[in-house]
C-alpha cells in the first residue's frame, strides 16, 4: 500500500529564483560587517517608501518617453527625478543590493538627459528596468514578511 504522508516537492523556476534571492538578502544582512549598526524595520521601511515611489515615477517616465520619445514633459520629470533618486537612494542602496547589483539602480539616473539614456541603450535598458523592478518588488515582499 502506497504512504499518502509523503508528498513529493515541486518547484518551478520561479520559486527557486525568488529562493535564492531571499537566501542572499538574508546572508547579506547576516554578514553585515559588525561596526556597521543595521537599520531598525521601521527605518528600513521609512527608507523603502521614499525610494520607492520616485523609483516608480523614473520607471514610468523612462518606459512612456521610450515609447512616444522624450518630450520636454519628460526631460523635465527626469532631471528632477534624478537628483532626488541618487540621495534616496544612499540608504537602501546595502538593503537593494542583495536582489540586485547598485549599478544597475543607478544606470536609470546617471545619465545627463533621458534623450541621452534613450540614445545610448543598447539593450539594457529594458533588462535594468525588469531586474531593478523585480528587486523592489522581492524587498517589499521581505518587508512585509518581516513585519
Amino acid at each position: 500500500m502506497k504512504d499518502s504522508t509523503v508528498k513529493p516537492f515541486w518547484c518551478g523556476r520561479r520559486e527557486i529564483d525568488g529562493l535564492k534571492w531571499r537566501v542572499r538578502a538574508i546572508a547579506a544582512v547576516c554578514t553585515w560587517r559588525p561596526n556597521v549598526e543595521l537599520p531598525t524595520l521601521e527605518a528600513q521601511r521609512a527608507a523603502f517608501d521614499e525610494f520607492s515611489a520616485d523609483f516608480q515615477r523614473i520607471v514610468d517616465v523612462i518606459s512612456t518617453a521610450a515609447s512616444y520619445g522624450p518630450a520636454p514633459k519628460y526631460e523635465r520629470e527626469y532631471a528632477a527625478l534624478s537628483q532626488i533618486l541618487e540621495a534616496k537612494f544612499v540608504p537602501v542602496a546595502p538593503l537593494l543590493s542583495s536582489y540586485a547589483r547598485p549599478h544597475r539602480f543607478r544606470a536609470l539616473w546617471r545619465s545627463k538627459t533621458l534623450d541621452g539614456l534613450l540614445i545610448r541603450d543598447d539593450g539594457a535598458l529594458i533588462i535594468d528596468l525588469i531586474d531593478t523592478k523585480h528587486a523592489v518588488t522581492m524587498y517589499a515582499d521581505d518587508l512585509r514578511l518581516r513585519a
